[in-house]
């Protein structure tokens, strides 16, 4: 009988647990979102699915170190209209091919590979950070690490 009623209570707590746990699906709907909104040019539904300040920023490889000294620094917060205005004025030609979401209870991230529709020759990994807010999943950080760096 002790068994029962301990398998039994085992059996409630991982369905809670299971309920209580991060949809992935949930995630990847928002940077879906805002890769739509991006080609779009939609700065405003851009910044609504992300942070109040945003770190943004370009990953560079070792062999690319002593180049990028002379470059500005590789990441920066911003305000994230500041920075949704300032994206949603380029014309986004990116395609975004999420390969993998972890999520950590109330952060995640998310990797893609994405290639320019225009130039297929550009092409690299994008990294999405999210934390969960009282209004859901929000984007905290975007990073970039291009192929032909």
């Amino acid at each position: 009988m002790k068994r029962l009623t301990t398998i039994t209570l085992l059996m409630v707590a991982l369905i809670a647990l299971t309920a209580c746990a991060p949809k992935i699906e949930e995630i990847n709907a928002v940077v879906n979102s805002f890769m739509d909104h991006w080609r779009a040019g939609d700065a405003a539904k851009m910044a609504a699915l992300m942070t109040n300040e945003v770190e943004y920023g370009l990953i560079i490889p070792d062999y690319a170190f002593t180049e990028s000294l002379s470059n500005p620094p590789a990441s920066k917060g911003l305000p994230a209209d500041e920075l949704t205005e300032a994206l949603a004025e380029e014309d986004m030609t990116v395609n975004l091919t999420i390969t993998k979401t972890e999520a950590f209870g109330d952060y995640a991230v998310v990797t893609g590979s994405y290639v320019d529709s225009v130039d297929p020759d550009t092409k690299g990994i994008m990294y999405f950070h999210l934390v969960n807010t009282d209004d859901g999943w929000k984007i905290r950080l975007i990073a970039l690490s291009p192929d032909d760096l």
